[in-house]
């Protein structure tokens, strides 16, 4: 019986140190947190700090550390409810911008504390791990449904870094283009899931029309208007209908590119002048 009450009584204590921590590290940063500002914060002798957690920094990691398994067990649940993407990533937006301002603090207040000590900067790498696998997962299906064409880990590190710019922009009290950013980004992911409308045209889309998943170069451009062709393709290349890709261009005097499939036909490899290097690209006969 003594042991339980220790134990509860321990557990307790840590608690109420970990939660003191938490405040201090979003109120004033690493710089204002002392051992005895931090055990009056708690309500404690500030010896449990060191007797507890060994060290102050030690027990900074370890708020972080708690403190991301419940937003990272918050998350989970979010990504495997039934709804939309769409909904989910607008909620994880708000999440990002407004609810866990707390947390992105602490996070970057001890990103620095890690820059020169090793062993902490292993522990918040298992913290990055922990957010790198939650987003893999919730995104592998998206990924894959909508035919975005970028590596899942590529994907993934996009969305991480583009976090932590908004993140540390906003800390500084600049949010100049951020609410724009997320409404076109939220609009974007909207729209992925409804095919283009094609106009008996070769080439051209209705003003209706949102491009297709497979024209990621295009993701701008939402209509266009019903009189004018459209295309997604660069200068110099026209579209292949139905496949939302687009043909090599042709030269006279070569081979140009299969109407069936886009790809190009069999010609002669040109050298690029002045490269030494040879182009699997069809160049102008002399």
């Amino acid at each position: 019986m003594a042991t339980a009450q220790k134990t509860a009584a321990r557990t307790s204590a840590e608690d109420a140190l970990l939660d003191a921590a938490e405040r201090l590290l979003a109120e004033v940063g690493y710089a204002g947190i002392t051992t005895r500002r931090l055990a009056e914060e708690a309500g404690l002798n500030h010896g449990l700090v060191h007797y507890y957690f060994g060290s102050i920094e030690n027990l900074l990691v370890h708020a972080l550390e708690r403190f991301t398994t419940r937003l990272i067990t918050r998350q989970g649940e979010l990504y495997a409810a039934d709804l939309p993407f769409a909904d989910k990533w607008r909620t994880a937006m708000r999440y990002l911008v407004s609810e866990d301002v707390s947390y992105e603090k602490i996070w970057l207040e001890l990103q620095a504390l890690a820059w020169n000590n090793p062993d902490i900067k292993a522990r918040l790498a298992q913290v990055n791990a922990q957010w790198r696998a939650v987003l893999a997962e919730a995104f592998e299906e998206p990924h894959r449904e909508l035919g975005i064409p970028l590596p899942l880990e590529a994907l993934v590190s996009l969305v991480m870094t583009f976090n932590l710019g908004m993140i540390i922009e906003r800390l500084g009290g600049i949010d100049t283009g951020h609410r724009e950013l997320l409404d076109w980004i939220d609009q974007w992911i909207s729209r992925l899931r409804n095919p283009p409308t094609s106009s008996p045209e070769r080439g051209t889309q209705t003003a209706a029309a949102t491009p297709s998943v497979t024209a990621f170069g295009c993701i701008t451009r939402f209509t266009a208007p019903a009189s004018r062709p459209f295309s997604c393709c660069r200068p110099g290349r026209s579209s292949i209908r139905g496949t939302g890709r687009c043909r090599s261009p042709t030269w006279p005097g070569t081979a140009g590119s299969s109407p069936s499939t886009g790809a190009a036909t069999a010609g002669p490899i040109a050298r690029r002048p002045g490269t030494g290097r040879t182009s699997s690209l069809p160049m102008p006969s002399r």
